[in-house]
């Protein structure tokens, strides 16, 4: 509902999980998480992540959504990626945008449901095609793995420095795909897609240009 007050907003958007970060740390696997968690973490990292509104400790779930802008963001000089860390939470993502920097604080209208393509229709069936693509950088190649050209360009950072940047196109055909889930029988009533980044050991940053469905008829 568009129009929700704020005491109704509050208690609905509190992501899909349906708990806010309170009732999170009572939920029975959370709270397991963060029992075994914690003896593992030295002192030091105790006291940093019990000061950070964003850690397990405080948002176990870790779906607390932060707006890019705001004051403590221009006091700690946050870089464009760690304004937008948060930016992808569904707690507390469309509360009333009423706020003293006199801008909407919100990422969106009503609070997050599961319901999708708002069709009043949960489905909960998984059938869908998989492709995998590799992303180590000795299999980043023309011609294979997918890819279809590269460019390198020379862009200029924040800092004054010229740094170059290579940016890769990627050519999956629907049909070659590596598995099928699921009662999955062909690609006519396909609507959604996801993406998954897995197997990383380190942080990484990815810039996704833009993405093209391409058809081609052979007669």
């Amino acid at each position: 509902d568009n129009s929700l007050g704020a005491e109704a907003r509050r208690l609905q958007d509190v992501g899909l999980n349906g708990l806010n970060s309170e009732q999170e740390k009572q939920f029975p696997t959370y709270a397991q998480y963060l029992e075994e968690l914690q003896p593992r973490l030295s002192d030091a990292t105790l006291a940093r992540m019990r000061e950070d509104a964003h850690s397990p400790l405080n948002d176990p779930a870790g779906d607390r959504f932060r707006h890019y802008r705001g004051e403590e963001q221009d006091r700690r000089q946050l870089s464009i990626l760690e304004r937008y860390k948060y930016y992808n939470g569904t707690e507390g993502n469309s509360q009333a945008p009423e706020n003293d920097d006199g801008y909407h604080t919100a990422s969106r209208n009503t609070p997050d449901v599961e319901d999708i393509n708002r069709d009043n229709t949960l489905n909960d069936q998984e059938r869908y095609y998989s492709y995998h693509v590799s992303l180590r950088p000795e299999e980043m190649q023309t011609g294979f793995n997918h890819i279809a050209d590269k460019r390198e360009v020379s862009v200029s950072l924040r800092n004054g420095r010229q740094e170059k940047v290579t940016w890769y196109l990627f050519r999956i055909p629907i049909s070659d795909y590596q598995s099928k889930i699921g009662n999955m029988e062909g690609f006519h009533n396909i609507r959604f897609m996801r993406m998954l980044l897995t197997g990383f050991k380190q942080p990484q940053v990815f810039r996704f240009a833009t993405l093209g469905l391409v058809r081609s008829e052979w007669r």
